[in-house]
């Protein structure tokens, strides 16, 4: 399945592959994503600290990369990150408007 993200704006989206076979429904995706990267209690690399304190997060398409293949796909076949700050024009499974 092949994931279109998009960030700030429409002409703003990275491309993911994401095997087809993970264990939540497609629908449930950015919702548990969000859940996930907006917990101050989670430690993952896309937090700014400031005093020692989680102050912000910068992440685009990777983070979900991330995520997907340590929470979510329970198989060899990992997510991937395809294009960052894409500019083609390539089918896709599921759009996520983050």
């Amino acid at each position: 399945m092949i994931i279109k993200a998009v960030f700030d704006h429409e002409n703003d989206f990275d491309y993911i592959y994401c095997p087809e076979n993970i264990n939540i429904p497609k629908s449930e995706i950015k919702e548990l994503f969000y859940n996930w990267i907006d917990n101050t209690n989670e430690e993952h690399p896309f937090w700014y600290y400031e005093n020692g304190e989680p102050i912000g997060k910068c992440y685009r398409g990777d983070a979900i990369v991330y995520w997907l293949n340590k929470y979510i796909i329970n198989d060899k076949d990992n997510a991937k990150l395809l294009d960052s700050y894409s500019s083609k024009n390539l089918d896709y499974d599921l759009k996520i408007i983050l």
